[in-house]
């Protein structure tokens, strides 16, 4: 019941400024030797309708003059400008709706009061109406011909006899002093002294100006006080008086005092309506007219952007208060400035698009780089929060911070790092290494494809130019690159050796989602008459591409040299098991070929030495003991040797090459072409 009372209030006080704010249309939008009679008048039968009793509503087939609430009714009507309204009821009388088809016929008398009703119901359906470009002079000629009529028909109503208990007689005198003007008449009908005013202006004085309504109104509302005792400070009678006064300044103050701050938009768009239409200077004064206009914008335009969902509204009349020219934005003023650049950096980014919104705005208003930049940062934090790093390195680099993409790739390679801290890359991403019974990678790996997926998705979608922002940001690229290496080659070893394994496990060798959808068949189509890669050669000359290259952090060498050690350890192991195959059905087979070449081998001895001898070699070498580094080295040097004895696996392999795969290195199945002037050492 409350929230009905408090919506009713706020209806009716909708109403009343929608009234207020016609009127000022039609009283400050004119000129002062305008006449605005027919405006007035549709403003006052639109706004103030009559609405008779309920018992003139009935069955018309009883008497319906016999209601005492009919002759009111019917003068109502005229005080509201309704004369059809009031034709049609007259029709209704008895004593006129017999002879109303005579009239047609135009021989019906007007010597007694039958034909007196018939008369008037006609005359009232063709009241004169003020159509616009009528000069003044030709429609007051019209309007006393119209009103000469009804002076005829209330002079031969005065002399027709008069019985006492006949209130048809006395009811159609009050009618036809209404439309005759007579003063006091108008004055006992009327409801309040602005109906007044207008139906004076309807049958008294219909061609009077624009700047005769001040002397009009207070003579209107002085009769209307005497005769009904009517409060002067009223409402909406104050705000009309104000209005038709043509007082400007005190019906902005009124209009405040009386509805507060919801008058701020009803007072902010009449200035800024009566500056557009050139009345600034008559209504507000040649030095107030633009200042006035500014202030009250902006006061309005400060109580939208208090409202969330009108903060864009808001930025809108900021730029249109700093503007002189009506209708055109400007924000080089700088109060309008400050002002849009508070409400955009106010604003909380829930959504991407709004972001884009706001960024598009500091730009259109050009609030400067500063701007921009926060908001990228402030959105990009956002997306960190969510664990949406691709997106937030997007929005970095986008805002060509340089420095906070640094920062945020630090930060991701340092959770990438906390995975690999107590297993190099095979051991976390091959899940071969533990058949037959196959593992899929855990939570925390999954977790670091994932990370590495969305930032190489982010830097591709600035076609590579974010490796240039951060080296950090390039290492996460290339390691990305070098973890699907490493998938490669456990889907290969897993291809020969997984016939024996649970269906599940085969689920986890994925392919590069960036690559493997668009080159899967033409790969497949290339391979009967190409090379084919090699993907453990490949993973070998990026992982020590990372080591040489200064690219992969500390914190990541070992990791990568241990990964290097345990390939190489594999293929050793692969190899020694296909030559002793091999020489039990005949003679031994020449060594395997190298997955590193001697360059790769040097880089990864120097690097694991120099990780050794550097004095935060506890914090780099914290899980790797001496036993596991003498392995690694003599890994290295087995390497070594077979790279300077033999040869090292080609990347590519020709498909007409007898080569196989075996676990995750090459072996070869016959002897391997030294290439001229290679090292032969000395048996």
């Amino acid at each position: 019941q409350h929230a009905e009372q408090e919506y009713a209030e706020h209806a009716q006080q909708y109403t009343t400024l929608l009234q207020i704010w016609w009127l000022c249309e039609i009283c400050f939008l004119h000129s002062p030797d305008h006449v605005i009679t027919a405006p007035l008048i549709e403003w006052f039968r639109s706004c103030f309708s009559y609405t008779p009793h309920d018992d003139l509503s009935g069955d018309t087939s009883q008497r319906i003059e016999s209601s005492p609430h009919f002759w009111p009714a019917v003068c109502g009507y005229l005080m509201h400008g309704d004369h059809n309204a009031a034709s049609l009821l007259l029709q209704h009388h008895s004593a006129a709706s017999d002879r109303m088809n005579t009239r047609m016929a135009s021989s019906t008398s007007t010597r007694d009061i039958p034909g007196i009703i018939v008369e008037l119901c006609f005359l009232l359906t063709k009241y004169p109406a003020l159509s616009a470009g009528l000069p003044a002079v030709e429609y007051r000629s019209k309007f006393d011909s119209w009103q000469a009529p009804c002076k005829l028909l209330l002079d031969t109503l005065r002399r027709l006899p008069r019985r006492a208990d006949d209130s048809t007689h006395q009811g159609l005198i009050d009618v036809l002093e209404i439309v005759t003007g007579d003063i006091p008449a108008l004055t006992r009908h009327a409801d309040s002294w602005y109906g007044l005013v207008i139906a004076r202006l309807m049958y008294s004085d219909p061609s009077r100006r624009l700047r005769d309504f001040p002397a009009l109104a207070e003579t209107c509302q002085k009769a209307l006080n005497r005769l009904v005792g009517e409060e002067e400070g009223s409402e909406p009678s104050t705000t009309f008086r104000f209005i038709l006064d043509i007082d400007f300044g005190s019906l902005l103050d009124h209009i405040w005092a009386y509805f507060g701050e919801s008058s701020k938009w009803f007072n902010a768009h009449l200035v800024d309506l009566v500056y557009t239409n050139g009345a600034g200077l008559r209504l507000l004064g040649k030095d107030n007219d633009k200042e006035l206009r500014r202030r009250f914008l902006y006061e309005y335009a400060q109580m939208l952007a208090n409202i969330p969902a009108l903060w864009e509204t808001a930025t809108t009349y900021f730029a249109q208060a700093g503007s002189d020219v009506p209708g055109s934005a400007d924000a080089s003023n700088p109060v309008s400035r400050s002002f849009i650049e508070h409400v955009v950096r106010h604003q909380q980014l829930q959504t991407d698009t709004k972001a884009l919104r706001l960024i598009d705005l500091a730009r259109e208003y050009s609030l400067g780089d500063d701007v921009v930049l926060t908001i990228y940062r402030v959105l990009s934090m956002n997306k960190w929060n969510l664990q949406r790093y691709g997106a937030c390195i997007h929005w970095l680099l986008l805002a060509n911070d340089s420095q906070r993409v640094a920062q945020v790739a630090n930060a991701l390679v340092n959770r990438v790092g906390q995975v690999l801290q107590s297993n190099d890359i095979d051991e976390a991403f091959d899940p071969t290494l533990q058949l037959p019974l196959v593992r899929r990678p855990s939570e925390s790996c999954e977790a670091v494809i994932h990370i590495l997926d969305e930032v190489q998705a982010a830097i591709e979608g600035f076609g590579g130019e974010g490796y240039s922002r951060s080296d950090r940001l390039a290492f996460l690229g290339k390691y990305r690159d070098l973890v699907y290496h490493a998938l490669a080659r456990a889907k290969e070893t897993t291809r020969r050796s997984l016939s024996f394994a649970p269906a599940t496990s085969r689920d986890f060798i994925r392919p590069d989602p960036h690559t493997s959808s668009s080159s899967s068949s033409s790969t497949t189509q290339s391979s009967t008459t190409t090379a084919t890669l090699n993907p453990s050669r490949q993973f070998c000359k990026l992982l020590t591409w990372l080591l040489s290259s200064r690219l992969a952090p500390r914190t990541f060498w070992a990791s990568l040299i241990l990964s290097a050690a345990r390939i190489i350890s594999l293929a050793d192991a692969t190899a020694q098991s296909q030559r002793t195959k091999q020489h039990s059905k005949g003679p031994a087979p020449p060594g395997a070929a190298a997955l590193f070449s001697a360059e790769d081998t040097l880089v990864l001895m120097a690097s694991l030495e120099e990780l050794c001898l550097t004095h935060r070699s506890d914090e780099f070498l914290h899980n790797v003991d001496d036993k596991t580094l003498r392995a690694t080295r003599l890994h290295f040097t087995h390497n070594m040797a077979n790279a300077l004895q033999y040869a090292t696996v080609p990347e590519t392999v020709p498909a007409s090459s007898k080569t196989t795969f075996l676990g995750s290195s090459l072996v070869s199945t016959g002897p391997v072409a030294r290439p001229a002037g290679a090292f032969v050492p000395r048996r």
